[in-house]
């Protein structure tokens, strides 16, 4: 009996070290996109801008043919950019949403697999807000 605690204990925490590991990998592989889609982005707004100037400045002309085609391509580049936005927050928030699923996986796991901790655990929470509402 005290061999299987300990053998499920000894699994118990490989799948751990395994979860934490897997855990700093995602975590560094969002952190490294993350600053790729940063870039991605800024380099699109200053594109951007520097179109928009180039209308502004074309409008103190007043050709027709350069404002037409200026306006074309301030628009190609303005639609080009939300079209990246959307994508991108599209994609940050079903990252979100994986992120806050696996965390509720993980939590519901551990209450699962550490009943009488966990009960621990909610007991002491209750016991420290009940003090500090009672203080009131």
């Amino acid at each position: 009996m005290a061999q299987q605690r300990n053998t499920r204990s000894r699994g118990t925490r490989e799948q751990g070290k395994q979860n934490t590991r897997s855990r700093s990998t995602a975590k560094s592989t969002g952190q490294s996109r993350t600053q790729e889609s940063t870039a991605q982005l800024k380099e699109d707004l200053h594109q951007l801008t520097q179109t928009i100037e180039e209308l502004i400045g074309a409008t103190a002309d007043d050709s027709r043919s350069n404002i037409k085609a200026l306006r074309d391509r301030a628009e190609k580049r303005l639609k080009e950019t939300r079209e990246r936005l959307e994508s991108r927050g599209e994609r940050l928030y079903g990252e979100a949403r994986d992120t806050v699923d696996h965390r509720l996986d993980v939590s519901d796991r551990y209450v699962h697999d550490n009943p009488w901790t966990s009960l621990g655990i909610g007991t002491v929470f209750g016991v420290i807000i009940g003090m500090l509402l009672g203080r009131r």
